[in-house]
């Protein structure tokens, strides 16, 4: 009796955007002849779509599947994706709605299941199932069952291009580069290279997804040397599933290249560049100016007040607050911070008084309210303009820091200011 409620006929075409057609040859009959009024006739539509990453449907994707009613195989096909990498499939069935509540909930008589395994040359296998009630009047579900599966390739191409250049963008040649490729944290590469004329290198690596989240990530470490230059090391990050190029520009610098070039082939520049060169590589090595730099070019011989100054520019990476520094507040963490550190090797490396009266320390801080998300740093130019005479004293402990300021000349924005320390 069971048996009235349910199904006669199964049918089950399977199309894709291709000319694919399939008709089920899998029939259940059963001889008891239905009531008409009691019987319905439903269908279930099937529509899945195959995708890759960026969301653009895959042609050529192989989908093998199944299309079941009561855990019984209705029809089994295998089709191939066409321009718009869908395929739909139709089931057909009717049901002996007199018995629904006697025999079986209506959810599972209205029940239909389509198992699909998809696989296309380069991606990963994909499967899965999609199921259906609609009919039923305790279903939610509306027809057509729509399905979407994102298809992951197996290798993506991560290239990476270095190009090494001096201080005037020009390439560098002879340019030695160790480097590692990594990918997944796994090394892939440990390499070494001689730079061109075209100061380039250009690696690639086979990025693999992560097994759990799928992501792709590969890894660039590098060092990079040249006689008599400083040496520069990096890492370069790459997490992308597509095919992806990293450029990275790296500037090579030797000492002479913190000179102005009229400086540096002048009569007191040629003199003093051993001594500036031996100040450079100690402030290098020391590592003294952890949150600023020295600019390139920048050291020269200016006039102020009848007298020359030796003058350096120093460039704070630090970004102010503005709601609780004011600027001179900004000056005197920035006299801390990069003059006072630098006053030492200037003392010990850098004296001339014949050549020179003293020294120009410009040092670039920047300011911003961190209230407004939108505001930009906006820069101020503090110039401490000090004889070698007074950095002398204040070196052997003859003065103190503020006693030396006062000795001072202090430009805040080309404007005459003083700084109290306390």
């Amino acid at each position: 009796m069971a048996k009235r409620f349910i199904l006669l006929i199964i049918s089950l075409v399977l199309v894709s955007c291709a000319p694919y057609t399939y008709q089920s040859d899998s029939t259940v009959n059963h001889q008891y002849d239905l009531t008409p009024p009691t019987r319905q006739t439903v269908k279930h539509q099937y529509e899945l779509l195959v995708v890759d990453v960026d969301g653009k449907p895959l042609e050529g994707a192989k989908v093998e599947c199944k299309l079941t009613h009561l855990g019984k195989l209705a029809k089994e096909s295998s089709v191939v994706t066409g321009p718009s990498g869908k395929i739909v499939g139709f089931i057909d069935f009717w049901v002996d709605t007199a018995y629904l509540d006697v025999m079986f909930t209506s959810d599972i008589a209205y029940k239909t299941e389509f198992d699909y395994k998809i696989t296309k040359e380069g991606y990963h296998p994909a499967s899965g199932s999609i199921s259906s009630t609609f009919g039923s009047k305790y279903s939610f579900d509306k027809n057509p069952k729509i399905g979407k599966v994102t298809l992951i390739k197996s290798t993506v191409k991560h290239q990476y291009e270095l190009l090494v250049v001096d201080v005037n963008g020009n390439p560098l040649k002879g340019v030695t580069v160790e480097y590692t490729l990594k990918n997944q944290g796994n090394l892939v590469k440990d390499g070494s290279f001689v730079t061109k004329s075209d100061g380039r290198l250009v690696e690639f690596v086979q990025a693999t997804p992560d097994s759990f989240f799928g992501f792709y990530k590969t890894e660039f470490e590098y060092k990079i040397t040249k006689e008599g230059y400083y040496s520069r090391t990096g890492e370069e990050l790459l997490i992308d599933e597509h095919l992806k190029t990293e450029t990275v520009t790296v500037t090579l610098i030797c000492p002479t290249d913190y000179l102005s070039p009229t400086f540096a082939s002048s009569r007191r520049g040629i003199a003093l560049k051993a001594k500036i060169s031996a100040f450079i590589d100690l402030i290098r090595l020391e590592s003294l100016l952890a949150d600023s730099y020295l600019e390139t070019q920048s050291i020269n011989l200016i006039k102020f007040k009848g007298r020359r100054y030796l003058h350096f520019k120093f460039v704070t990476t630090t970004v102010y607050n503005s709601l609780r520094l004011n600027k001179y507040d900004i000056g005197k963490r920035l006299f801390d911070e990069v003059v006072r550190k630098v006053l030492s090797p200037l003392n010990k490396y850098i004296t001339a008084p014949k050549l020179f009266f003293g020294y120009d320390l410009e040092v670039i801080g920047y300011t911003k309210s961190f209230a407004d998300e939108y505001a930009s740093s906006q820069p101020i130019e503090y110039r401490f303009i000090i004889p070698q005479a007074t950095v002398r004293r204040y070196k052997n402990k003859d003065i103190s820091g503020q006693q030396l300021l006062d000795a001072s000349v202090i430009l805040m924005d080309d404007e005459r200011i003083e700084l109290k320390l306390q």
